[in-house]
């Protein structure tokens, strides 16, 4: 696909999901069903995802599709569509104003477009690879802050943990608290990313391996706005992996602290940039 194709795309897509969530709140919060462990799903979940398909593949029949609530309907294309439909379904569901709803393309696995609706703030998030990233036309950035103690860092812990996933998110909140601003968890990834592609926080922590379709827009979109992605092992992610993102700055001292390696170093080094950064300033 061309990046004028995808520029046309994303104009594509703007009514048709704006049109859908329109459509899915006349009917308010119904049809609530267990998923996993505690987790839950909504009419509106549903009803989104069946009728974003449905739009996309009215344009491109050949594409296929891995959503969160139908699961895979795949095909002999390069091109598959990643789609969580309501990301962040308990907040909508108990009326807390975080979650919306999250699409990616990829060719051959890669990530080459990606958008988020963030329907409480009505915004759009969107990034076209090798393009940048944007909010409408307001080029987006990464925060800059290389201190940890500036730092803020979300993780997401949701209702379909188990106690072995728990575990290990209470493990890190540990070890972070003691060098970091501040620990959010607000269980809703479109806006953990978007905080991050923004320069409101630096760092996002996954600790569950997953695909991602919550998180492959906004990996795109904080990618393009300057920050990295890895796994927990400061490795390249895998189809199926756990997650940390950041905006690149702090990536080495965090997954440094997460795996317990020369964190009191880690942190006189910051503090040491810190102090160089002061001290040239003022020559």
């Amino acid at each position: 696909m061309t990046s004028e194709t995808l520029h046309h795309l994303y104009d594509y897509l703007i009514p048709l999901v704006t049109g859908a969530y329109r459509e899915a709140s006349r009917y308010s919060v119904q049809g609530i069903e267990k998923k996993e462990l505690n987790d839950i799903a909504t009419f509106t979940d549903r009803f989104m995802e069946q009728a974003i398909v449905e739009g996309i593949r009215q344009r491109l029949p050949d594409h296929t599709f891995i959503g969160e609530e139908y699961g895979e309907n795949r095909g002999e294309s390069p091109y598959e569509w990643l789609i969580d439909p309501i990301d962040g379904t308990v907040n909508f569901a108990a009326g807390i104003p975080m979650f919306g709803t999250t699409l990616a393309l990829r060719k051959n696995k890669e990530t080459i477009f990606g958008i988020i609706f963030d329907w409480p703030n009505n915004a759009i998030y969107y990034a076209i690879k090798g393009e940048g990233a944007y909010c409408g036309t307001m080029k987006l950035r990464v925060s800059q802050r290389s201190r940890l103690d500036e730092s803020i860092v979300s993780i997401c812990l949701t209702s379909s943990y188990n106690a072995e996933y728990s575990g290990k998110v209470l493990d890190l909140i540990q070890k972070l608290q003691p060098h970091v601003r501040g620990i959010r968890i607000i269980v809703c990834t479109v806006y953990e990313l978007i905080w991050l592609a923004t320069g409101k926080s630096e760092a996002m922590i996954n600790v569950k391996p997953s695909m991602g379709l919550s998180s492959c827009a906004g990996k795109l979109i904080v990618s393009e706005a300057g920050g990295k992605v890895t796994n927990l092992s400061n490795k390249p992610r895998q189809e199926i992996d756990d997650l940390l993102i950041t905006n690149s700055v702090i990536h080495d001292a965090v997954y440094n602290i997460i795996a317990q390696k020369d964190t009191d170093k880690i942190v006189h080094a910051t503090d040491s940039f810190h102090r160089e950064l002061s001290s040239n300033a003022g020559t």
